[in-house]
């Protein structure tokens, strides 16, 4: 409950910065997208918040990020990180907070997420203590759910806990809301990852 609290406060802290300076963002996975699929936040710890921006916004977004106090962690392994799997970690001294700036959404060895700043203008708002937090719509986070199970049978890693949670996420689905999950996956190239969770 703590951790969870601590990310929640941390994330509306990024999203007011975000929103200032007129990046568009979306949260990926943590308590307030726990919030939307469970109505409860603290379904599972997070330990981290993760952070969804158009990759033209990625630089002003890290810029957002060091004026709150966050700075770049793994500076030797960010040729990796930022180009190949499209994503940057930044942490806060003051308080130890951690958030992963993702630029991109596909995983490695995995087909590519195309048309994936369209995740913005689809995405879904959860309110709290007064903030709008933008969170994914129900038809993208059933596909990125899809691709963190495909990922984690790729890499051979623990994948229940995926399997479970897009069974949350299919299950809020209506007919309609069924049938766009289908032609997102297929304009986004994520067909078979769809098939395959």
């Amino acid at each position: 409950a703590a951790m969870n609290s601590q990310a929640m406060a941390v994330t509306a802290e990024a999203v007011a910065g975000l929103r200032r300076a007129g990046v568009g963002h979306v949260v990926l996975k943590g308590p307030f997208q726990q919030l939307a699929v469970h109505g409860d936040a603290f379904r599972r710890p997070s330990g981290d918040i993760d952070l969804y921006v158009a990759p033209r916004d990625r630089r002003r977004a890290g810029a957002v990020l060091r004026g709150l106090g966050f700075l770049p962690m793994e500076q030797d392994r960010a040729l990796w990180w930022v180009p190949f799997l499209g994503e940057q970690h930044f942490r806060r001294e003051a308080d130890g907070a951690v958030i992963d700036l993702h630029h991109r959404l596909q995983q490695a060895g995995l087909p590519a997420w195309r048309r994936a700043e369209d995740v913005l203008a689809r995405a879904d708002t959860v309110t709290h203590a007064g903030v709008a937090i933008p969170v994914l719509s129900p038809a993208d986070g059933c596909l990125l759910m899809s691709v963190t199970l495909a990922k984690a049978l790729l890499a051979r890693e623990p994948c229940g806990w995926a399997a479970l949670e897009l069974t949350h996420w299919l299950a809020r689905l209506d007919g309609p809301e069924r049938a766009r999950l289908d032609r997102i996956a297929v304009e986004s190239g994520q067909e078979r990852t769809l098939a395959l969770g």
